[in-house]
């Protein structure tokens, strides 16, 4: 079996709607005195991550092609492991279980390993292949920060159910935690943002919490359904908390700083403005951005 790498290609995502056009208002900063601290931390920090693409990027097709050699030691080639990232993609958990259950039938790995093996080779194809700052997005109520910021972590309800701390769900699933996030092009080019108004999903009073491409690396990270999800994320990869309100600025910051958690707090077009030609300037090139 060959292990020359495959032509990757992300797979398509499900979450019609979830990208935006740039509108003049969003591509101002607040100027004079009016920007706040918070923008003010997310410039400084943009100056200083406008630089090549991260190791987790640049690494990347080594990691993959030992993911592939490790399959195909075990009997998978790359158009099976293509063929499991398939099937199990957009998947309910009964039907990814039975998918991986008759293809440990017939090759005697377990589910469990199969699982791993396909979950890794997912992400490192994305990374290899999206040439760009992979920025998660988690959209929340304000009245349920409170609580993730005390444990310092987004939990499944599942998970938050065993700690006796589990409130209303607000996602669809009860076993992980999901995000959307950024896409880019082989070329650097961003092909759609993973920042969404909570509004549109259902959640009044929302914010949103941006996470660095680096959860991507954490135990259970699963790039293989319709959005990414995991079950547990701690808040050390947080970038910055992102509200839908001005209004909402200041009882974010206070529950920050009771649990000692320093990132800034944001507007969706102050993120937008910075975050965005921050990854236009590290890769030296104009951002396209589509819907």
């Amino acid at each position: 079996m060959s292990n020359q790498l495959p032509q990757h290609q992300s797979a398509p995502n499900p979450a019609a709607g979830d990208g935006f056009e740039l509108a003049p208002d969003d591509t101002q900063l607040v100027s004079g005195d009016v920007i706040h601290e918070a923008a003010a931390a997310v410039v400084q920090s943009a100056i200083e991550a406008a630089s090549p693409l991260s190791e987790l990027h640049t690494g990347a097709e080594a990691r993959l092609q030992t993911v592939i050699n490790v399959a195909e030691e075990k009997g998978l080639g790359v158009s099976q492991l293509n063929q499991l990232v398939h099937r199990l993609h957009g998947g309910k958990p009964l039907e990814q279980k039975m998918v991986l259950g008759a293809l440990s039938a017939k090759t005697g790995i377990g589910s469990g390993e199969l699982l791993a093996i396909a979950r890794r080779y997912r992400t490192e194809s994305i990374l290899a292949a999206e040439q760009g700052v992979l920025t998660h997005y988690h959209q929340t109520p304000l009245d349920s920060f409170e609580t993730i910021a005390s444990h310092h972590a987004l939990m499944s309800h599942d998970r938050q159910r065993e700690l006796g701390i589990a409130r209303v769900n607000h996602g669809s699933r009860p076993d992980a935690v999901q995000f959307t996030r950024d896409e880019y092009g082989a070329d650097g080019r961003l092909r759609k943002s993973g920042l969404v108004d909570s509004s549109t999903l259902g959640i009044a009073g929302g914010l949103t919490l941006a996470f660095a491409e680096s959860i991507m690396e954490e135990e259970g990270y699963d790039p293989i359904g319709g959005y990414p999800s995991i079950s547990h994320a701690p808040l050390d990869g947080l970038e910055a908390v992102i509200v839908d309100s001005e209004d909402d600025i200041s009882a974010v910051r206070d529950i920050l700083q009771r649990n000692q958690i320093n990132v800034p707090v944001l507007t969706q077009p102050m993120w937008r403005s910075q975050h965005y030609p921050q990854a236009r300037s590290a890769r030296g090139a104009q951002m396209m951005i589509i819907e």
